[in-house]
């Protein structure tokens, strides 16, 4: 996968910098939609019940179809993109939380070229 066929809207990347930005102790959830190659993401803090599940629900998407990541900031305050969540057993294999890692990289790539 090549990270310009992944879709990120700036504005949601921008709603995960502010929340982030305001408490440190939140993180932003990251789904990625394998269908549309779209991803979708949100602040834990609004999501509830907190998580990628969750999103996924909100956005009436199916979670097989569906990967996940989290951004948080580091101990500099840099951000940065981990993969890692339970909708990335159905790809990972099992008990795997870590997406296939050329997806992982090209979605990674994607949020980052986005303004993170």
């Amino acid at each position: 996968m090549n990270s310009s066929n992944v879709l990120v809207d700036t504005r949601e990347v921008q709603v995960v910098k502010d929340a982030l930005d305001a408490d440190v102790t939140d993180a932003g959830v990251g789904v990625f939609h394998v269908p549309t190659n779209r991803v979708h993401l949100l602040p834990c803090s609004q999501t509830r019940p907190v998580g990628h599940q969750a999103l996924v629900l909100r956005l009436r998407l199916r979670e097989i179809d569906c990967r996940g990541f989290v951004i948080a900031k580091d101990g500099t305050g840099r951000f940065v993109v981990e993969n890692i969540s339970q909708l990335n057993i159905a790809s990972g294999g099992q008990n795997s939380l870590m997406m296939p890692q050329p997806l992982f990289d090209a979605i990674k790539l994607a949020v980052i070229a986005a303004g993170l």
